[in-house]
């Protein structure tokens, strides 16, 4: 299937999936603490204060998944059904309470805080959505999450500090250049 009409045909299930996103996210707002009380040492070495200070943080024994079959998006059930440590949705990350002293989900999970900043609501969902439909079998191939994966695989392995945020600059402009020429179908 064309990517582009991949995303076309992902583009009328947005209304439901950010319905279904602030719903989750009214529904816990009474768990929220902020990253910023956790004791981490690392973070602040790799993200900026900002991030830190505004990202969310709901400690979960069951990471909730966006129900994309139950949508329509019947191809995405095996997404549903991981057994995930943590997901990020806008500025919130939920974590997995028996992982909720892991740095490494932490660093991996504001990158997606990063991606949902840059890339805005509707053009992560679709590009989310995109690497989904093309990796069925196995989502840590998504562009965004080989974004996450890669460094967080540097964060675990070395101890040498970074701006992950400019580091992640151009591969987000290259995507957000992609996922603009896919949405219009005349280029």
């Amino acid at each position: 299937m064309q990517f582009r009409l991949i995303i076309q045909t992902l583009k009328p299930y947005l209304p439901q999936v950010k319905d279904w996103i602030n719903d989750l996210l009214r529904q816990h707002s009474p768990l929220v603490k902020p990253l910023s009380d956790f004791t981490f040492q690392r973070l602040p070495k790799y993200y900026s204060r900002d991030l830190i200070n505004s990202t969310k943080i709901i400690v979960v024994d069951k990471i909730p998944m966006i129900p994309l079959a139950d949508m329509g998006l019947i191809q995405f059930g095996n997404f549903e059904k991981l057994d995930a440590t943590g997901v990020t949705y806008l500025n919130t990350i939920f974590v997995r309470s028996d992982c909720q002293k892991e740095e490494w989900l932490y660093f991996h999970e504001l990158i997606h805080i990063l991606q949902w900043r840059a890339f805005g609501c509707d053009d992560f969902l679709l590009l989310y959505g995109l690497g989904l439909f093309q990796w069925q079998d196995d989502y840590s191939k998504t562009p965004l999450e080989v974004m996450a994966y890669e460094n967080q695989d540097i964060f675990q392995k070395f101890n040498i500090p970074f701006n992950v945020e400019g580091k992640l600059t151009f591969q987000i402009e290259r995507y957000k250049t992609l996922i603009e020429r896919l949405k219009n179908p005349t280029t």
